[in-house]
């Protein structure tokens, strides 16, 4: 389904970036600190004549380059999703229409603004629902530049008006925020248990 030039995208809001980037940051610095403390880090300094003083962030990066089991596992789990969720994914306005990315490629709504009955302001700064006309479905999500959205809503006929559902208001970035910090803890216990240096030894 083509929808012509797009328009507007918008990806997560601010809160959610800021909270990729930490648990970025944070589960990088765990690594590097849990790498310090392994026994096969040690063996692998007195390989090189090194002490544990003489460590640098260069010699941790060579050690996970070389026994890569938990740098993979940051990436695939921590480095990757965090950027997609915080920096690529959102929704789209075409000039025909709304792409809606909730996360995976099979979780991709392509919806026509012929198909879309009217929209709801949830919150005046980040959430927005729309109404569909033959399944009556509702579709919630986040933006950035509510009167971007208002204004293209507008000019294609759209009619909308602001919601009284307040508690509603901030549970979708929420729900996103929460599934990062289970995940982090998660792979944090991965890390420090260093389980997968024990299993692919």
């Amino acid at each position: 389904m083509i929808f012509g030039k797009k328009l507007y995208h918008s990806t997560s809001i601010t809160s959610v970036k800021i909270m990729a980037l930490m648990i970025i940051a944070v589960l990088f610095l765990n690594l590097f600190f849990q790498t310090l403390g392994q026994e096969h880090f040690l063996i692998f300094l007195e390989n090189l004549n090194l002490s544990l003083k003489d460590a640098s962030f260069i010699h941790v990066f060579d050690y996970n380059w070389n026994y890569p089991e938990e740098l993979i596992l940051y990436l695939v789990t921590i480095l990757i999703p965090a950027i997609y969720y915080g920096f690529i994914r959102g929704v789209s306005f075409y000039e025909k229409g709304i792409v809606v990315n909730k996360g995976l490629p099979f979780f991709i709504s392509r919806i026509s603004f012929e198909d879309i009955e009217s929209f709801q302001i949830i919150h005046p700064k980040h959430l927005v629902s729309i109404t569909l006309k033959e399944s009556e479905d509702e579709m919630l999500f986040t933006v950035r530049d509510m009167n971007r959205v208002l204004a293209i809503l507008d000019q294609n006929g759209i009619s909308g008006k602001l919601s009284n559902r307040e508690l509603a208001s901030h549970r979708a970035p929420m729900k996103l925020v929460v599934f990062f910090l289970i995940v982090a803890i998660c792979i944090a216990f991965i890390q420090y248990s260093a389980v997968l240096r024990e299993i692919f030894r």
